[in-house]
């Protein structure tokens, strides 16, 4: 049996550490034919020379620390585990064969450093402002007073400082929800006359009447609701004209489908839906310019002729969409 030798050595080439790494399992692996006294000679020996290995030099030059902390435990453990000893070098000895290997030579890092040498890559950290300075004692009082409403430790800034940022604090989060607040009222007013699915569910509403609250929408600036008042005038219109049928059990689809052997008002129809689509359902955005223009096709439906209306044809209060 060799047992390694106990002189300090800090660091080892890669190669000399899987000499070691070799060597220890070999020692481990006749551990149980010796005696007691043995093996705790040669098992203090082995670990006095991990402990020397603090660093590994790779084939590059580049020193990698390391830390032997768990093998020394396991090698200093008593009585002696010798099977769970030989387990740790084999899955060492495995993880040092998968260490990749250098993409960079000696050469190349020593081009790299006379690189970095050159004068563009050299600059001075810049001296703070009075300004940085300021700015960076409010941040620091303001990290202070936060943990010390949080309860998460104690202020030592001014008294006076302390209450009034205590005090702002509590103004913009009062700000905040009142903001909050007032945007979903907002929101429900906008929404007041849709149902669950947002489906408008107002009372006998015609054509005109629709167009109407579209344009006191827009000026209000809710041009979303608009597009859909927009939407809404023009099947009432078709509608009363007698071109289609406004069915609360028909979707938008099929509202093409049934206008689709007339081309003047499929053309025109189509856009409309796709619109209205991409605006209500997409939630794109929508502007002044995209709410003109959408006016301005629904009017063009207000020009075209009116068809013989059907016989059996029952116009809605409200549609499903």
């Amino acid at each position: 049996m060799v047992t390694p030798p106990v002189e300090a050595q800090t660091t080892l080439s890669l190669g000399e550490y899987r000499r070691l790494l070799a060597d220890s399992y070999t020692i481990v692996a006749d551990l149980n034919a010796l005696s007691p006294e043995a093996q705790d000679t040669i098992l203090r020996r082995l670990a006095d020379r991990w402990a020397g290995v603090t660093a590994v030099t790779l084939p590059t030059d580049q020193q990698v620390a390391v830390d032997h902390s768990f093998v020394l435990a396991q090698l200093r453990e008593r009585p002696a585990d010798a099977a769970a000893l030989q387990g740790l070098f084999r899955e060492m000895e495995a993880a040092v064969d998968q260490w990749p290997d250098p993409r960079h030579t000696v050469t190349d890092l020593a081009a790299l450093s006379e690189i970095l040498a050159q004068p563009e890559f050299e600059w001075a950290e810049p001296t703070p402002t009075w300004r940085d300075r300021l700015r960076d004692w409010l941040l620091a009082q303001l990290s202070d007073l936060l943990g010390w409403f949080l309860g998460r430790g104690e202020w030592t800034g001014f008294s006076w400082l302390n209450w009034l940022l205590t005090l702002a604090g509590f103004v913009l989060l009062a700000g905040a929800i009142i903001y909050a607040l007032r945007s979903l009222r907002a929101s429900w007013t906008a929404d007041a006359d849709l149902d669950g699915n947002g489906n408008l569910v107002d009372e006998a509403i015609s054509a005109d009447e629709a167009l109407r609250r579209a344009q006191q929408l827009s000026q209000e600036g809710d041009q979303r609701t608009a597009i859909r008042y927009l939407y809404l005038s023009a099947l009432l219109l078709l509608e009363e004209r007698g071109l289609l049928r406004h069915d609360r059990t028909q979707t938008n689809r099929e509202y093409l489908r049934s206008v689709a052997h007339r081309p003047e008002l499929a053309g025109i129809l189509q856009e409309v839906v796709e619109v209205f689509d991409r605006v209500w359902y997409g939630f794109q955005p929508v502007d002044d310019a995209t709410v003109g223009h959408y006016s301005a096709r629904v009017a063009e439906l207000r020009r075209l002729p009116p068809a013989h209306p059907a016989p059996n044809a029952v116009r809605g209060d409200d549609e499903v969409i």
